[in-house]
């Protein structure tokens, strides 16, 4: 069974391997805070926020905030649904927005010490329309799915606390009238996660991206350095990362 994810993540990777060499290349910073609110032992909040760059601080990309209203149907299963809201930069001083409901389904397995989890996410976006250098008051609509499979391995375990490793990948679609390549991005990355308190952990990621410039017809290849801290308040999963 570890072999099968392993070669899930493997074929994540090398489908877009192709596409590397059309398109722009960059860089980008993506720092995020993560929280989990336990409300009861099968409900629970999740909300997270993010700020992300290119070319390290230069020029700014995203800013968001997402929450989520989570249940667990046992130890392994957990289902979602909830909204975020997006600003993208047209340039560091103007934006404009995307709303975006989603619903996510959540399965989390243990194999002797590797956790498997898996999540598939749909996404309805409504994003705020551009013409010419005027932000417009129109929406385009779309729906987006997304596919993520994670292994995390633990490392060392140190005064109680478990640091590890994952390796990810999530791969994206679109849908919709107006989308002419369903395939949106696919996201590969490796995390160390440091358990810094009982309730805090940082995690360190190197993330590659490949993804569709629907506008130009080419794939942007971009390097992701991400660092996100996750809060858990009592006992939960934080599921958004």
């Amino acid at each position: 069974m570890k072999l099968v994810y392993l070669l899930m993540i493997l074929f994540g990777m090398l489908e877009v391997k192709a596409q590397r060499e059309n398109g722009n290349s960059y860089n980008m910073i993506w720092l995020g805070y993560y929280n989990n609110t336990t409300i009861n032992q099968k409900w629970n909040v999740n909300t997270d926020i993010q700020h992300r760059t290119k070319n390290g601080f230069a020029i700014q990309s995203q800013t968001l905030i997402r929450t989520a209203l989570v249940h667990k149907v046992n130890k392994f299963i957990n289902v979602s649904a909830g909204a975020a809201h997006f600003r993208y930069y047209i340039t560091n001083s103007i934006t404009r927005g995307e709303w975006r409901p989603w619903q996510e389904f959540g399965l989390n397995s243990i194999y002797g010490k590797v956790r498997v989890g898996n999540r598939l996410r749909s996404e309805q976006r409504f994003n705020q329309v551009v013409k010419g250098e005027e932000i417009s008051n129109d929406y385009r609509f779309n729906w987006r799915f997304r596919y993520k499979v994670e292994l995390e391995l633990p490392l060392v375990k140190q005064n109680e606390k478990t640091h590890s490793v994952s390796f990810c990948n999530e791969f994206f679609i679109n849908a919709g009238k107006e989308i002419s390549n369903p395939f949106d991005q696919n996201r590969s990355f490796v995390s160390i996660n440091y358990q810094l308190l009982k309730n805090v952990k940082l995690l360190f990621q190197y993330m590659y991206i490949v993804q569709f410039q629907q506008s130009k017809s080419n794939y942007d290849n971009v390097s992701v350095i991400r660092l996100n801290v996750l809060h858990t308040i009592g006992n939960g999963n934080t599921t958004n990362k």
